[in-house]
């Protein structure tokens, strides 16, 4: 996912944001494996159960583009302003978690490509799971509307 701004400069949160993420999941068995849909990052359970924070890998990626706006890529998680929109983008093997961006984290806003409203920062924390067994069930319910 790709967030478009105005600028690259980040800001900082002065409270906790809430937004929501997409995680993609693979039921192999028994076992279940999370990761982030584009970039492929694993996302280890004790994340998802809100244990600890998702920082981001590496800096800031900004590319400015020829109307003037940036493209930010790397640097940053990207989540959506609105569950809603989360879930229109969810693919079939997906979870959208809510989560928040703690108060002192830096961010940016902006718009996905489908103009979808999207805010990047450098962590998150899940807000939602109590345990292994409610991902787990969540993502079984997902899969059987697909298959």
């Amino acid at each position: 996912m790709c967030l478009v701004t105005k600028t690259e400069r980040l800001k900082v949160a002065k409270e906790d944001i809430k937004c929501y993420k997409r995680v993609a999941f693979f039921l192999i068995g028994d076992e279940i494996n999370f990761e982030t849909p584009h970039q492929c990052t694993i996302v280890p359970i004790d994340v998802l159960l809100g244990k600890q924070e998702f920082s981001a890998l590496g800096n800031l990626e900004a590319k400015k583009g020829e109307n003037g706006e940036y493209l930010i890529f790397g640097g940053v998680i990207h989540t959506y302003a609105y569950k809603w929109d989360a879930c229109i983008n969810q693919c079939h093997n997906e979870l959208v978690v809510d989560c928040i961006i703690p108060k002192g984290t830096k961010y940016i806003e902006g718009y996905d490509g489908s103009g979808f409203k999207t805010i990047a920062a450098q962590k998150i924390k899940v807000d939602g799971f109590k345990n292994e067994e409610e991902i787990k069930k969540q993502a079984i319910r997902i899969e059987k509307m697909y298959y």
